[in-house]
């Protein structure tokens, strides 16, 4: 079974919908569930950051832990604790899916339209281009 950090706007969406729950109870609990460190917003949005950033741009993870209801607070500095540079990370993700530089502007098209929809900055895309679709030399890098 897998398991991960919930924030604390899901467990409050999921607790809400079962109808034996009261509401105020509901809100003690998800208290008592912080202060004790059982449930972090914190966590939960470093979590998610380590799952998903080999595949995912930092825009498209800002806007997944948005969904999930963690302050924007503390989702910059999930963000900002990551690893490997974006530029890093963007070459990682068209390696893994494409492999080979685009040779029709057509097929150059379909793989910037893949690295945005990644969420990945258009910024970082051309960046990438102007380097020939290589990795940075460490992920170090930007």
């Amino acid at each position: 079974m897998s398991r991960r950090e919930y924030s604390q706007a899901e467990l409050r969406q999921k607790l809400s919908q079962v109808p034996e729950v009261d509401l105020g109870d509901l809100e003690e609990l998800l208290r008592w569930l912080a202060q004790e460190g059982f449930q972090s917003d914190q966590r939960a949005a470093e979590a998610h950051c380590r799952a998903h950033a080999s595949r995912k741009g930092r825009l498209r993870l800002q806007q997944e832990l948005r969904q999930r209801g963690i302050a924007p607070e503390i989702a910059d500095q999930a963000l900002a604790e990551l690893p490997d540079g974006e530029l890093y990370r963007a070459a990682v993700a068209w390696e893994r899916r494409f492999g080979e530089p685009p040779d029709t502007l057509p097929e150059k098209a379909r793989q910037h339209r893949f690295l945005l929809a990644r969420g990945f900055s258009p910024a970082v895309v051309r960046q990438l281009e102007r380097q020939g679709y290589r990795p940075p030399s460490g992920p170090e890098s930007v």
